[in-house]
C-alpha cells in the first residue's frame, strides 16, 4: 500500500511536530514542515507531497490563503486548511481557493485522519475524472469530423479544432455565443421551416440529419457545403443538457458528383452520336452534305470532325482526275504511283494513312 506524503504549514513549533508526530502515528509520511508561505510554495514543488495541511493564518510573509492558491494553481495538489480563531473575512478569502476541507485546533486525531482520507480520496476522483475529461476532449478536438457543443439554452461550450476551420471562430470567440451564429447558414440554401440545428433538434427531440443543400457561411471567408447532424444531450434527469451538432465539408464528394454528372452527359452525348452514326446518314444528293440529328446540314469534313471522327485531308481520286483531267491523266497516275513508292513505309511498318501521299495542291 502507497504511502501518501504529506506537509505541514505551521509556524508554531510545538504545533507543528505535534501534527507531524499524529501524522506519522497514522501512517503518513512528513517529508518536511513549512513555517511560511514563500517555504511551503517552495517545498511543495521540490517534494511534491499528496496533500498539504496549511495553517490559514501565518505571522510572517505570505499567508496561507495566498500559498493555497498558488500551490493549486501550479501543483494541482490538494490542500486543507488548519483553523483556529479565525476572523469571518480570512474564512471567505479562504473559499475561493477551494479547499479540501477545514480541520479545527486543536486537532484531534480522528478528525485528522478522516479529514485527510476524504480530501485524498476527492483529489483521486477528480484527477481520474479530469483524465477522462481530457481524453474525451483530445479525441473530439481529433475526429476527422467538425464537432460543437451548446449548453441548454443553445450557446457553445465546445468547437474542435475542424469546426474552427470550417466556421471560421475559434474556441475562444465562440464560447457563449448563440450556435445560430456560429453556424450560420446561407439563406437561398436553408430550407424555408428550418429553424436551425439547436432549435430542429430540441422541438423535434431525436436526431436530426440533414443531407440536404446546407452552405456554411464561415466567419470572414467564403460558404461551404455541409452536411450535418444534431443531437440532444440530456441530463440524468432527463433534463436538456446541450445539443451537439457534427457537421462535414462535402465539397469533395459535391466535386466528385459534379465530375461524374459532366462524365454522364458526356457519355450520352457520345452515346447519341455513335447511335447516329450507326443509323442511315442523310446525304443531299446534290451538294453532298450530311444532315445531323438536330436537323443541321453540313458538309461531310465540317461533320467528320466535329463527332471526332478523325480530321480531314482533301485529294482528288483517280476517277475524278481521268474525268477532270483527261489529257494528262495517265501522266498524273503515274507520278502519284511513283511517289508512293518512294514513300513506302518500311519493312515490319503496317501501311497506314501517313503512308499515303496527297497530290500536288493537296492540302
Amino acid at each position: 500500500m502507497k504511502t501518501f506524503r504529506i506537509l505541514v504549514v505551521e509556524d508554531e513549533g510545538v504545533i507543528a511536530h505535534d501534527i507531524k508526530a499524529t501524522l506519522e502515528k497514522l501512517g503518513y509520511e512528513v517529508p518536511a514542515i513549512a513555517v511560511t508561505g514563500e517555504e511551503a510554495v517552495e517545498m511543495a514543488t521540490d517534494f511534491a507531497p499528496d496533500l498539504v495541511l496549511m495553517d490559514i493564518v501565518l505571522r510572517d510573509g505570505m499567508g496561507g490563503v495566498e500559498a493555497a492558491a498558488l500551490i493549486q494553481e501550479h501543483l494541482r495538489l490538494p490542500v486543507i486548511f488548519l483553523t483556529a480563531h479565525t476572523d469571518q473575512a480570512t474564512l471567505q478569502r479562504a473559499k475561493f481557493t477551494c479547499p479540501y476541507g477545514y480541520i479545527v485546533k486543536p486537532l484531534v486525531e480522528r478528525d485528522l485522519r478522516i479529514g485527510i482520507e476524504m480530501a485524498l480520496h476527492k483529489h483521486a476522483v477528480e484527477r481520474q475524472v479530469a483524465k477522462q475529461d481530457h481524453w474525451y476532449a483530445t479525441t473530439l478536438a481529433n475526429l476527422g469530423e467538425a464537432v460543437i457543443a451548446t449548453d441548454p439554452q443553445g450557446q457553445v461550450r465546445f468547437l474542435n479544432a475542424l469546426a474552427e476551420s470550417i466556421t471560421g471562430w475559434s474556441q475562444i470567440d465562440a464560447l457563449g455565443r448563440p450556435l445560430d451564429e456560429v453556424m450560420a447558414f446561407a439563406p437561398e440554401a436553408t430550407p424555408a421551416d428550418s429553424h436551425g440545428p439547436f432549435a430542429e433538434a430540441v422541438r423535434k427531440g431525436q436526431v436530426i440529419n440533414w443531407n440536404g443543400d446546407t452552405r456554411l457561411w464561415a466567419r470572414g471567408g467564403p460558404d461551404t457545403p455541409i452536411d450535418y447532424t444534431a443531437t440532444c444531450i440530456h441530463e440524468p434527469d432527463g433534463s436538456l443538457a446541450g445539443v451537439v451538432v457534427v457537421f462535414r465539408d462535402i465539397t469533395p464528394r459535391r466535386q466528385t458528383e459534379e465530375g461524374r454528372e459532366r462524365l454522364i452527359r458526356q457519355l450520352r452525348a457520345t452515346l447519341e452520336t455513335v447511335k447516329a452514326l450507326r443509323g442511315m446518314l442523310p446525304v443531299c444528293a446534290s451538294c453532298k452534305k450530311i444532315r445531323d440529328t438536330q436537323g443541321r446540314w453540313e458538309p461531310v469534313d465540317v461533320f467528320v470532325t466535329r463527332h471526332g471522327m478523325g480530321e480531314v485531308s482533301h485529294g482528288i481520286c483517280p476517277d475524278c482526275i481521268r474525268s477532270l483531267y483527261p489529257s494528262v491523266a495517265d501522266e498524273i497516275l503515274s507520278a502519284i504511283a511513283h511517289k508512293q513508292d518512294q514513300t513506302a513505309p518500311p519493312p515490319g511498318v503496317q501501311p497506314s494513312v501517313e503512308w499515303i501521299p496527297r497530290l500536288p495542291g493537296d492540302h
